[in-house]
């Protein structure tokens, strides 16, 4: 998913649509496209992307993909917040196609969420209150599973969110702790497949702080906040991408990139692959701020370079030859980009933020 217009695009979803229903919702409305506040409209389509803030773009494991079917209908959902009436948008989709024999079809859905499984008889937060809510959902005995990523999901008084899940044996498995930024979603990968045996338990918690001191409430004073689809509401989701499961597919790599040094010194887990940068001996990217030339200092294993802005669009791709790269960056919009060099075998060995100005 590719946002168009920066100041118009809150957020966008990506469906199939096997039914035709809304081809149909389409046609009853004069207007391009129709009209569907929250959902599409169509309850079995399929989710197949998305893009929130902060989200980049996500590529499948080898061997894994999600299915297009044929004849399906691709539907785009894009929410566009208060006072864009009348700016222009070109948000895109973009479709890469796997060339192998047998791919394992990848699903994109929130078994734990705030209706069927949520513990409490309702996402509901009174004023003046801190309060933590509870899912959960058991994986069916006859699927074992295997999570490629997840991606929690809530809105302004959310403060933060966990999931994991507890195996047959009775083993914990953890699969995401943070602290919820609204401004910065997406789905978080694994560094490797996290397999869970049939009849395991998902487990997911959710802090909402309705006071004063949550300088995200939307309400002065704080009000009842109940469940929702407009940012003033509440929401808790926890998707997951996933597949029939495997043993063996915890000896997948999905990041080997070494770890840094988290922000003020955060613990690090293992079993959670998030993005992280990585910085390579063979690599330099200099200077940032870089204003006409960007020098890109490469050692034999390395291929090219890619300059990606916060919308997870590729602005720039050059190849690199060994020694320095005098790469001219002055065409390209000023602003915050993301700096990645890959080797031979498509490993990252350098992913840093650089700033254009």
């Amino acid at each position: 998913m590719i946002p168009g217009n920066g100041s118009a695009v809150h957020h966008a979803l990506v469906y199939q649509d096997t039914t035709g229903q809304a081809q149909a919702l389409d046609d009853a409305d004069p207007d391009p496209g129709y009209v569907s506040f929250g959902g599409i409209g169509v309850a079995d389509a399929k989710l197949i992307g998305l893009w929130v803030p902060g989200a980049t773009s996500y590529s499948a494991p080898e061997g894994m993909g999600i299915k297009l079917y044929a004849g399906a209908d691709i539907v785009i959902q894009v929410h566009y917040p208060q006072g864009s009436d009348g700016l222009l948008d070109s948000t895109r989709v973009n479709f890469r196609y796997d060339p192998g024999s047998f791919v394992r079809a990848l699903d994109i859905s929130s078994p734990l969420e705030h209706l069927v499984s949520i513990v409490e008889p309702f996402l509901s937060i009174p004023p003046d209150q801190v309060l933590t809510f509870h899912e959960e959902y058991q994986i069916p005995t006859i699927f074992p599973a295997t999570i490629v990523a997840i991606g929690p999901h809530a809105h302004l008084l959310c403060k933060h969110m966990k999931s994991y899940a507890v195996t047959p044996s009775q083993d914990t498995v953890p699969l995401i702790d943070l602290d919820w930024d609204f401004h910065w979603q997406g789905m978080y990968e694994f560094r490797h497949p996290v397999y869970l045996p049939g009849g395991s338990w998902l487990y997911g918690e959710a802090t909402y702080d309705n006071t004063s001191n949550n300088e995200d409430n939307p309400n002065d004073p704080p009000q009842w906040v109940t469940l929702g689809e407009s940012t003033t509401d509440e929401m808790m989701l926890f998707f997951l991408a996933y597949t029939y499961g495997f043993p063996s597919d915890t000896n997948m790599v999905i990041d080997d990139s070494p770890h840094q040094e988290h922000y003020l010194d955060c613990a690090y887990n293992s079993t959670i692959g998030l993005t992280e940068n990585t910085i390579s001996g063979q690599v330099s990217v200099s200077p940032s701020p870089a204003s006409e030339l960007l020098n890109v200092t490469v050692g034999s294993d390395c291929t090219n370079l890619r300059l990606i802005d916060m919308q997870g669009r590729e602005l720039l791709r050059r190849r690199l030859m060994p020694g320095n790269n005098a790469l001219s960056v002055g065409h390209l919009a000023r602003g915050s980009v993301l700096a990645e060099v890959r080797d031979k075998a498509g490993r990252v060995l350098y992913r840093s933020p650089l700033l254009l100005q």
